[in-house]
């Protein structure tokens, strides 16, 4: 009888670890699924955010082109403006984006710099002061730096992935210091 009892216990027990078995496998690969779509959820927020800032520094270079061939400070003082507005939304497309500390403090330093200093020349320009040539110079150091950043981006996302971008590698020396005291 003792023999008996032993072997249904046996025959539970064995069940019993089948069904856990069983389960155990169930719940990995359900959570394998889950965290793949979690990965995936995650990467087209990213790419969303990369095909964005593509777009807004690709934006804040035409602004920069047509503000450097601007003749009419009316036209010039509204395309500065423009540049003010374009510059903060690239600045706030950053969010999304799984970049290093580093390469996100150069790019928004880069981005409020240069939204502030076309405020400030926007502001100048409607007081009545004319762009001087040392403003001029300025805008194509930051133009030229824009020109950078936007052919790096292009060049990550031509290659088809969300690349850190190292921005160490195309800012010129001193890139940071380029832009006036104002």
């Amino acid at each position: 009888m003792e023999n008996r009892y032993r072997k249904i216990w046996m025959i539970v027990t064995l069940c019993i670890l089948s069904v856990a078995v069983v389960g155990l496998i169930l719940y990995a690969v359900f959570a394998d699924r889950q965290i793949n779509d979690y990965k995936n959820e995650i990467l087209a927020k990213a790419n969303g955010a990369f095909e964005e800032i593509v777009d807004e520094v690709s934006g804040l270079g035409t602004k920069l082109i047509k503000v450097s061939v601007s003749n009419d400070a009316e036209n010039t003082q509204k395309l500065l403006m423009d540049l003010w507005r374009e510059a903060g939304t690239a600045e706030a497309s950053l969010a999304g984006l799984p970049l290093s500390e580093e390469t996100r403090a150069k790019l928004t330093a880069y981005f409020n710099t240069t939204g502030d200093y076309a405020k400030q020349l926007s502001e100048s320009l409607l007081a009545g002061n004319p762009l001087e040539e040392k403003d001029k110079e300025q805008l194509a150091a930051i133009k030229e730096t824009c020109r950078q950043i936007e052919e790096q981006l292009m060049d990550a996302w031509n290659k088809g992935y969300m690349a850190e971008v190292n921005l160490d590698a195309f800012i010129p020396e001193g890139a940071e210091t380029q832009l006036v005291d104002f």
